[in-house]
């Protein structure tokens, strides 16, 4: 029926967008990681690695969020946007950090965005997966429980 369909439609959908954004989030991560240890060719096999990855990565991300627009709430689509640009603004700064040709001030550019990518990025992915899974009904009672808590991260 209808409404098994679109439950089923609602995991993929929290499925193949989880599995995007880490993906993403971990390839950034890896590039950001090698810049700021100051070797060269690490740096050049991550951002080659990067380079290959990044606009397939993000045509997931935006494709993603245009399929949530059936499936969530305006809010919830918006806030799916809203990460595809700042993904695409990571995008932009991440390649203008590897274009600085003082290696040490790229090292502490790169090396300050591998941990807010580490940190506070990772942390606000859990906690938008977890608002669209509660949105969804697709989180457990007592993931609900946890979450509504502040305990689930």
């Amino acid at each position: 029926n209808r409404q098994e369909r679109v439950l089923q439609d609602q995991a993929k959908l929290l499925d193949d967008l989880t599995d995007a954004v880490w993906k993403w989030r971990y390839t950034s991560v890896q590039v950001s990681y090698a810049g700021r240890m100051c070797n060269e060719s690490n740096m050049d096999t991550a951002l080659e690695s990067y380079r290959t990855q990044r606009w397939g990565d993000l045509h997931a991300l935006r494709s993603l969020a245009s399929r949530s627009r059936r499936l969530v709430s305006k809010e919830t689509h918006q806030t799916l946007l809203k990460f595809y640009h700042e993904s695409m603004e990571l995008d932009r700064r991440i390649e203008k950090a590897v274009r600085l040709k003082d290696k040490i001030r790229r090292a502490a550019v790169l090396g300050e965005m591998n941990s807010k990518l580490v940190n506070s990025y990772s942390d606000e992915i859990e906690e938008m997966l977890l608002i669209i899974g509660l949105e969804m009904k697709l989180i457990s009672r007592s993931a609900r429980e946890g979450a509504e808590n502040g305990g689930n991260r």
